[in-house]
């Protein structure tokens, strides 16, 4: 399935055809997915291939599949400013519903407006019967995310317009249904081989691990692997075993999944989906990219549910490690978090080197001063308030400080960043209360979603 999504992408339709060939069952053919649940219509669209868009509807392609965000061919399409096939490749005519929306409310309009493709939107809105006046989850409608010139050129479709909810399904729906396609895939064999893996490039390193792009079974993919292997015994394999079990039994839309794993040492590894986009690290701290108060929210937002999510299991989980570089972002703006669960096996570097303590920033004051943690959602709550400094302000929460300076002032000195003038009143309450050097005074992560929910920029 890889191969047809890889020729897809660099616009081989002969290549396509070819290895269609003998493929009976759609599901593994014209309407095969990868792991972001993409058909070859998706890919196309995303990529501009008008052709291949024309060939793969006349072969039977599904024309509404949705991806694991929930975004159709039309929406992707949209998304990616790609004027000839939303008009000229027939989605519409081909039965493409053109106010389906995604997981987030957001229809193939919502987009347009919002990326200012002025040509998509007035196409969309007066020729092919899209719904001007629709509010997304949280209430927000195509004309209020976009350009005064396109709300002026849609000015007499949203006149008199009746506001609707778009047609979406539930996050829970959502999560069920990437929970079916989950197990379906990966099954409960999830413990690989080291020669089912194959290593690529290296795209991130920390004190205890290093990040490698990698292939299995023919997808893209992350691959983990920690740094001195050789003395691991079985007692610590089996609490990486025991761990990643437990992982594997949560999912969530803003929470990335274990999609298999090594166990044997020195190639003990973890494997999930490969983010061409990066981290939120990256992302934040680049200062050619645009990011604006709502797109900032959303990224908090997403980070705050997928903490609720894991506390309020049963038994609860923690991430341990929360900060922007284990924020991994998505297309369509959404993100979701990675590294999260790892307590008590060497995946956990508290773990693994108990008398060390790295990224500093990020880590609560109780740890610091070697306390008996017995809260740890107030570590994970102390973290996010960190995480939210940085999106909101783009800056380093303790710029020009040491890591052997920074852990004696947060520690015994209560630092923490500064908070800057232009921060909304709402949001540095949140971080303040957030970062509180009394466990029992943060706020929990429910608290944290409510008061998020209710601040309007």
């Amino acid at each position: 399935m890889a191969a047809l999504h890889e020729r897809t992408a660099a616009g081989d339709l002969e290549g396509l055809k070819e290895a269609l060939i003998g493929i009976d069952d759609e599901s593994e053919g014209i309407n095969a997915r990868d792991l972001h649940e993409q058909t070859i219509l998706h890919i196309a669209c995303q990529n501009g291939h008008t052709d291949i868009v024309e060939w793969a509807l006349e072969n039977k392609a599904q024309v509404d599949c949705l991806t694991v965000a929930g975004d159709t061919a039309l929406i992707t399409a949209a998304t990616n400013g790609q004027l000839d096939i939303v008009k000229k490749a027939s989605l519409t005519a081909a039965g493409a519903d053109v106010n389906r929306a995604n997981d987030h409310g957001n229809t193939a309009l919502h987009y347009a407006c919002m990326w200012r493709f002025k040509d998509i939107a007035l196409h969309l809105a007066k020729e092919a019967g899209a719904t001007v006046a629709v509010k997304n989850k949280y209430s927000k409608t195509p004309l209020s995310r976009t350009s005064k010139e396109i709300q002026d050129a849609l000015a007499e479709e949203a006149k008199n317009a009746p506001v609707v909810q778009a047609k979406a399904r539930t996050f829970a729906e959502a999560k069920e249904e990437a929970k079916i396609r989950f197990m379906a895939k990966g099954g409960v064999d999830w413990e690989i081989s080291p020669g089912a893996m194959q290593i690529q490039e290296q795209i991130a390193t920390s004190a205890t691990s290093d990040t490698f792009k990698g292939l299995w079974n023919g997808y893209a993919v992350a691959v983990k692997s920690l740094k001195d292997q050789e003395n691991l015994d079985l007692d610590q394999v089996k609490a990486v075993k025991a761990e990643i079990q437990a992982i594997r039994k949560v999912f969530h839309p803003n929470l990335v999944p274990i999609l298999a794993a090594c166990v044997t040492p020195p190639k003990v590894a973890i494997l999930t989906e490969f983010f061409p986009f990066g981290d939120a690290y990256n992302f934040l701290h680049d200062a050619s990219l645009e990011l604006s108060p709502t797109q900032a929210m959303k990224m908090a937002t997403d980070v705050a549910k997928a903490l609720l999510f894991l506390h309020e299991q049963n038994p609860p989980l923690y991430h341990h490690n929360l900060r922007s570089q284990n924020v991994m972002l998505i297309e369509d703006g959404s993100v979701k978090l990675i590294d999260y669960g790892f307590h008590s096996s060497i995946f956990n570097h508290r773990v693994l080197h108990p008398r060390r303590i790295y990224n500093l920033e990020n880590i609560a004051p109780e740890i610091l001063t070697e306390k008996e943690i017995t809260d740890w959602a107030a570590v994970d709550v102390y973290a996010f308030g960190i995480l939210l400094y940085e999106i909101v302000t783009r800056q380093y929460p303790y710029p020009g400080v040491t890591p052997m300076s920074l852990g004696m002032k947060v520690a015994l000195e209560d630092a923490r960043p500064q908070i800057l003038e232009y921060v909304p009143e709402g949001l540095a309450k949140l971080m303040t209360w957030s970062w509180d050097k009394d466990p029992k005074k943060r706020p929990t992560m429910k608290q944290v979603n409510d008061m998020l929910t209710a601040i309007r920029l």
